[in-house]
């Protein structure tokens, strides 16, 4: 049997026992159960379709409980979609070249092959668009971006740009990009414009395309931050990335190149005690970073925050909302992903 090679030896699965049933966690963190191999469809379906693919032995050796015999138990997962593996491999940069946008850096082309900007349109004229948010390729066919960026009034969201350096059409970066329209957008429930300006909350949404994503050297995924360790993290003190097209000051004019910068992540507490003082509720839901003449800006709303592990970026925060930019003693504040991948794996 083909799951006797793939499983000769393999380190055990995550797993407690509750009622006489198994639970664990899969390679990716979502919740499973452990059962015999023979028993879950979703591994016989994946073995089925990708026949000697390596990294689906790999994906499967870290998914064993135990063994029965010569038959291994595995930490079964509820969906196939969510164990497949990415093709090409997530979070992983074209090219290595990153400066360590206010006071940002050019980016090169390839450093961030998941970003993508989101173009709007009016029904007055749908011919006239708009570049305004950003948003973050996880899959090929969904991107992450803030709530605030998809309802957007008078504008109206239609397509998602992947694969540009710099939006300007006179410039020749070497982008080869392509607009891929919005099938549908869904927002999460927790999130209510009404409040927003005190109660800036669950801004967080995934964009569905109209058409599948093929992905090359400058259009490909970023990682979502499901394993329990990068779950359990609080970020402070850590230097992620933030990238955008955003403006290079406040009120300033918008960049047309995309920008990057590393920022210091703030220890949540100050920063709630911050933002307390303009009597805006942040949560634990919510991460803080930047700082003087470093931070996200209007126009990155939407836009990922990113933070490298073992040779791969993970997507950990979405830019939602600051005090102008940069402005000193008042970081950005940012989604918190690890808080919503459930949610998200629901949705796509």
């Amino acid at each position: 049997m083909l799951w006797i090679l793939i499983f000769v030896i393999a380190p055990p699965a995550v797993y407690s026992q509750n009622d006489g049933k198994y639970l664990c966690n899969t390679v990716k963190g979502e919740s499973g159960s452990c059962i015999n191999i023979r028993s879950c469809q979703p591994f016989i379906d994946l073995l089925k379709q990708k026949k000697g693919d390596p990294e689906v032995a790999k994906y499967m050796r870290e998914s064993v409980c135990w063994s029965e015999g010569k038959e291994p138990v595995v930490c079964c997962p509820e969906k196939l979609n969510r164990i497949l593996p990415k093709e090409p491999e997530c979070g992983v940069p074209s090219t290595n070249s990153h400066n360590r946008i206010v006071n940002g850096a050019p980016s090169v082309l390839g450093a961030w092959p998941w970003i993508g900007a989101l173009i709007y349109t009016t029904r007055a004229d749908p011919s006239v668009r708009h570049f305004g948010c950003s948003g973050t390729l996880i899959s090929d066919k969904h991107v992450i971006t803030a709530a605030h960026c998809i309802e957007h009034p008078p504008l109206i969201l239609a397509a998602v740009r992947l694969g540009d350096l710099n939006l300007d059409p006179n410039i020749d970066d070497g982008a080869d990009p392509v607009d891929i329209p919005v099938s549908n957008s869904i927002v999460h429930p927790g999130y209510k414009p009404e409040s927003f300006s005190k109660h800036p909350h669950h801004d967080i949404a995934v964009i569905r395309l109209g058409t599948s994503v093929t992905f090359n050297k400058l259009i490909r995924p970023i990682c979502l931050p499901a394993k329990p360790e990068l779950r359990a993290k609080n970020f402070e003190k850590k230097f992620p990335l933030v990238a955008g097209w955003g403006d290079t000051s406040h009120k300033g004019p918008k960049s047309k190149a995309l920008l990057e910068v590393q920022l210091p992540v703030v220890e949540h507490g100050s920063c709630i005690d911050i933002y307390r003082k303009m009597r805006v509720n942040v949560t634990q839901d919510q991460l803080c970073a930047g700082g003087k003449d470093k931070d996200s800006c209007t126009g990155d709303s939407g836009g990922p925050l990113m933070f490298p592990q073992s040779g791969k970026f993970y997507l950990i925060g979405i830019v939602s909302f600051g005090i102008g930019c940069a402005e000193p003693g008042y970081p950005g504040v940012y989604t918190r992903v690890t808080n919503y991948v459930d949610w998200i794996n629901d949705k796509i």
